[in-house]
């Protein structure tokens, strides 16, 4: 039997328009102003994001059932396996109805941070599919790396 997570994964994949929409609120909230092009795919797990409750790391973040009007709040942890420090320049958002927290200062080499992702549902029904853009500098690296977060939250 397929699991139901697998299946969500899967129809959202093969849907190219959201589901649900944000009404009014805007999109990226940038920390500061960097330019740069896409680093090669070997870099792109420099950082990784996982579940404090759960220790693999995931590219999504399914904050599961909230009730319509909730402001949900998912504590995470990044951690830096690359070679040397990184920094998170910005993140950008597909909704406003999405925020991470993240840590202004270099991470070393190694070095963990807790962050809090912060979904709002106000405005929202139904199933929800947002995407987060974490935009990190390496020293190793001139480029900008960039990693994709799926946000998902079935709203009642």
């Amino acid at each position: 039997m397929i699991k139901p997570r697998i299946l969500i994964l899967l129809f959202v994949s093969i849907v190219t328009v959201p589901i649900s929409g944000c009404g009014a609120r805007t999109g990226s909230q940038t920390v500061a102003a960097h330019t740069g092009t896409p680093a090669s795919n070997s870099n792109l797990q420099l950082i990784t994001l996982s579940d404090t409750e759960q220790a693999p790391a995931a590219d999504t973040v399914n904050f599961g059932r909230v009730g319509s009007g909730e402001i949900v709040l998912k504590p995470l942890r990044l951690l830096n396996e690359g070679a040397g420090p990184v920094v998170i320049v910005d993140v950008d958002k597909t909704c406003g109805c999405v925020d991470l927290d993240y840590p202004r200062r270099p991470l070393k080499s190694g070095e963990a941070a807790d962050v809090e992702m912060e979904f709002d549902s106000r405005g929202l029904k139904g199933w929800v599919y947002k995407t987060l853009i974490i935009k990190i500098s390496s020293a190793q690296d001139a480029s900008l790396i960039q990693k994709q977060v799926v946000v998902t939250a079935e709203v009642e």
